[in-house]
């Protein structure tokens, strides 16, 4: 069962890499610049592909060879030093499976608690008006058969709390074979909202939700033992960094790209404000996706167009990009620089916008 879970996740991560293959080969597409944590070493980004590439290919041949897990991890951690926006919540819930997988005595079960815990507080921070009056709303009118719910708020909350409840039923053995059933209709509905015949939008986890369906229909098969959710050793690690880690994210004390916040419509949204143009180098890219007039642009919808992936959410990394887009500018304006656009995630309406000038964007210790 787990060789079959570690697979999966080989798959999944090997598809999700190659549409977003931008994302991880040496920058000079018009994108964002890198973002490095400086925590390890650099090594050439075609060094680093062939690396993930070796060890995923080693790691789906041999799953139960535990240097193969070890090999796949040390080439993603490798990988996301060499730039924050190579963490992207998929790329981190593999991390997680591979670790769980280690596990000598209990991988099964660190498994299922891994699972069970992206959709348990994907659905948590789903409970919030931006979610339910907003994102649900946009997920309803993909379709003419489902426009009808976006119009009842209830059912957006109702939505959030179902996807919350499938990491509870999965784990609680009376009701788990009929949420087993249900996260099938569950992804198979995402990945049409996501796909042409829907929004058209994000492809790039649409394998991270076929793997995500695959792997709970082997892990919370019938056939599981009464004790199949005890873990220990080593294994609580990836249980904790997954289950409970993300619930520091109510008083922003974790990361929103570890959190499993997906589609909350709560996180921070940045723009980069510019009334002068832009030079060569950022001329196509601000002519296609700025907005208002031609004068901002939304970072994430800079990194979309370009890498298939957003922006990691970290301030580091919108100050680094914000001095980047300052030293583009075709001229130099007073009032260029990144607005923050910050919600309450509990009140709807909550806006609050910080500017922060090109000026300060240079001094700022976060671009170090």
């Amino acid at each position: 069962m787990k060789d079959v879970v570690v697979r999966l996740a080989c798959l999944g991560l090997s598809a999700q890499i190659g549409m977003s293959l931008p994302l991880w080969l040496p920058y000079g597409d018009g994108g964002p610049p890198k973002t490095p944590l400086y925590l390890l070493p650099h090594l050439p980004d075609g060094w680093l592909m062939l690396l993930v590439f070796s060890a995923s290919v080693a790691l789906f041949i041999v799953p139960h060879r535990r240097w193969s897990a070890w090999l796949m991890m040390a080439a993603m951690v490798l990988q996301a030093n060499a730039d924050i926006n190579r963490l992207q919540p998929w790329f981190y819930f593999y991390f997680l499976v591979f670790a769980a997988s280690l596990s000598q005595k209990t991988p099964e079960a660190a498994l299922r608690w891994v699972v069970a815990a992206v959709y348990f507080w994907s659905g948590f921070y789903k409970l919030t008006p931006w979610y339910a009056e907003q994102n649900f709303v946009w997920f309803c009118e993909a379709f003419l058969f489902t426009a009808w719910a976006g119009k009842h708020i209830f059912l957006g909350y109702a939505s959030a709390f179902l996807e919350m409840m499938l990491g509870v039923g999965l784990l609680w053995r009376p009701s788990r074979p009929y949420f087993r059933i249900f996260t099938l209709f569950f992804h198979s509905y995402i990945i049409l909202v996501l796909s042409p015949l829907g929004a058209d939008w994000n492809h790039v986890v649409i394998p991270w939700n076929l793997a995500m369906a695959a792997m709970v229909w082997v892990l919370f098969a019938p056939r599981e033992a009464p004790d199949s959710l005890r873990v220990t050793g080593v294994a609580w690690i990836p249980v904790v960094l997954a289950a409970v880690a993300p619930a520091l994210q109510t008083v922003h004390a974790w990361p929103t790209a570890l959190s499993w916040t997906m589609y909350s419509n709560t996180q921070t949204e940045v723009v980069f404000y510019n009334n002068g143009g832009m030079n060569d180098k950022m001329k196509d890219i601000w002519e296609k996706h700025a907005f208002d007039n031609g004068t901002k642009l939304l970072l994430d919808d800079w990194s979309m167009a370009v890498r298939n992936t957003p922006l990691v959410n970290h301030t580091r990394n919108y100050f680094k990009l914000g001095a980047y887009l300052c030293d583009c500018r075709a001229t130099s304006v007073d009032s260029t620089g990144i607005y923050f656009l910050k919600v309450d995630r509990w009140e709807n309406g909550s806006d609050s916008l910080t500017f922060f000038p090109c000026s300060r964007l240079h001094k700022s210790i976060f671009l170090f």
